[in-house]
């Protein structure tokens, strides 16, 4: 969805961009005769829904369609074999936010999250709304958790928090982000803490408050959402609140399958999928396997006939009206530094 960045953490230089640029044309130009192996020859991350259950019920997100059989956690056994996987293909980067649910309600949260780094993971990022943090314990948070922590809320206003988030928890998660933040502030390896906001009310509002000049001089980046996306028509306009809009416009779909795709999630039934984003419905066009029967290269590597079929123009069904598109060339960078980084 459009984001408005507030504050950047880091500036990329004008080097870096014109790079950038210069190898995403590049992409677009020799894309038919790149190998799929490219790109499907190691895995450099994974998303792990460890959870599929909320503790809010915000109004632009799709969570509220859920049904009761689909609001589960992940089961020890799936996430025994979800550790194995992840040591046998020494996986470097996991994400635990895919698309809905609150990581931070999954059971044993902190002693998964050890475990995945004991398996060999190095960078580890998870978004929460920041209500559990408290019950787990920031210090332990801080020590044990995640290395990135995007925080999502809709501000420091309980008034509009309660429109947004649908949550009466407005005190407990506005003291829990404030303190994170602070704690954070005072370590000598800090986190990377991000703060997303998702408020009906106009920019400089949101800004002005004294808890946002807190967030402003202690997060890493801070981003305001702009418009919200409709995830495939299910949000519309009429449900939400204040200045929030849907966005109209979707991205044109070239050739090329969608940067997303290659974003594979593990859920909390063993299923795996292709997209981390909005593939909330779990669309059989994009099922790979589940880790009860496959292990996760061989669910990966079935991302092949998704790309095939999509060069052919058989493209998903829920890709159509999606407006999170991103062209898989504007990200070739990025997966030539992982290859060097990550290939044995």
């Amino acid at each position: 969805m459009p984001q408005i960045v507030l504050k950047y953490a880091q500036k990329p230089k004008k080097s870096k961009q014109l790079l950038r640029t210069l190898a995403s044309s590049t992409f677009k130009v020799f894309w038919p005769i790149i190998p799929q192996s490219f790109f499907l020859g190691k895995i450099m991350h994974i998303n792990v829904a460890l959870t599929r259950v909320c503790n809010a019920n915000c109004v632009f997100c799709v969570y509220q369609f859920l049904n009761k059989e689909q609001r589960i956690s992940m089961s020890y056994k799936i996430f025994d074999l979800l550790i194995e996987n992840i040591k046998r293909f020494a996986i470097p980067s996991v994400m635990l936010s895919p698309d809905l649910g609150e990581p931070l309600l999954a059971p044993s949260f902190i002693d998964k999250v050890k475990a995945m780094r004991k398996s060999g993971v190095r960078s580890i990022e998870c978004t929460t709304n920041g209500i559990m943090l408290s019950k787990i314990g920031i210090d332990k948070i801080l020590e044990e958790g995640p290395d990135q922590i995007n925080i999502s809320t809709a501000g420091f206003d309980e008034e509009m928090y309660k429109r947004v988030y649908r949550s009466n928890n407005y005190t407990t998660m506005r003291d829990n982000v404030l303190e994170l933040l602070k704690k954070n502030s005072l370590r000598k390896r800090p986190k990377v803490i991000n703060i997303w906001l998702r408020g009906d009310i106009e920019i400089h509002e949101l800004l002005n408050s004294k808890e946002m000049k807190v967030v402003m001089e202690l997060a890493n980046e801070v981003t305001a959402m702009s418009e919200v996306d409709t995830w495939n028509g299910k949000i519309s306009q009429d449900m939400l609140t204040g200045k929030l809009r849907v966005q109209t416009s979707i991205p044109p779909l070239t050739f090329r399958p969608c940067r997303e795709l290659i974003e594979i999630t593990i859920h909390p039934n063993g299923n795996i999928h292709a997209c981390s984003c909005r593939n909330m419905g779990q669309d059989p066009d994009l099922h790979l396997g589940n880790i009860m029967e496959d292990d996760i290269f061989v669910a990966y590597q079935r991302l092949d006939r998704v790309f095939k079929k999509w060069e052919k123009g058989q493209i998903p069904l829920i890709c159509h009206k999606c407006c999170m598109y991103i062209d898989l060339a504007q990200g070739p960078l990025g997966r030539i530094r992982q290859l060097l980084i990550g290939c044995r």
